[in-house]
């Protein structure tokens, strides 16, 4: 019995691994030879939903990035684990990119406020902040990393923890 169910959880996480592949190879960049945030997944860990009280919510998770003063919203994720491989292009005219990132979920419950979700792994910080350097590739802040490198940052968060997976990339011409 004992190998059956070892078994079982084997092709459990076989199937996980499997899915991660196919999320991420069905992504096809529509930027190409400028640098561009992307924004591969997000998911809630905590319920960001949890005053919907009388009706089952799912959670509507969209981002506001800010990259040198300008602000972008993303279109909403209707999802609680969201592979939504959101571009948000980054200024091409300067060598550092100071980008801010916040996870909002857009809600619909009683109170109709959005809810901020946590993606930074430090307490009392919920949102993102680094800076893009053109020139070097390199990341800086928040995220550290390089050009065409994904990385995942989990919120700290007491009742608000996100998942994040994101990064600059530059796809060649």
């Amino acid at each position: 019995m004992k190998s059956a169910k070892g078994t079982l959880a084997l092709g459990a996480t076989a199937l996980m691994v499997c899915a991660f592949a196919q999320q991420s190879q069905d992504y096809v960049a529509s930027i190409v030879g400028k640098p561009y945030l992307l924004i591969q997944r997000i998911g809630q860990l905590d319920n960001l939903a949890r005053d919907a009280r009388f009706t089952k919510d799912r959670t509507d998770i969209y981002a506001i990035v800010t990259v040198n003063g300008v602000k972008t919203e993303t279109r909403p994720a209707s999802s609680d684990d969201a592979w939504p491989n959101w571009e948000i292009p980054l200024d091409d005219h300067t060598r550092l990119s100071h980008v801010h990132v916040r996870i909002m979920d857009a809600d619909r419950g009683l109170d109709k406020n959005a809810d901020q979700g946590d993606i930074n792994p430090l307490g009392g910080e919920k949102d993102l902040d680094f800076t893009y350097d053109r020139e070097t590739g390199l990341l800086s802040g928040d995220l550290y990393g390089r050009t065409n490198q994904i990385l995942e940052r989990i919120g700290a968060g007491d009742n608000d923890a996100c998942r994040i997976r994101l990064g600059v990339m530059k796809v060649r011409l």
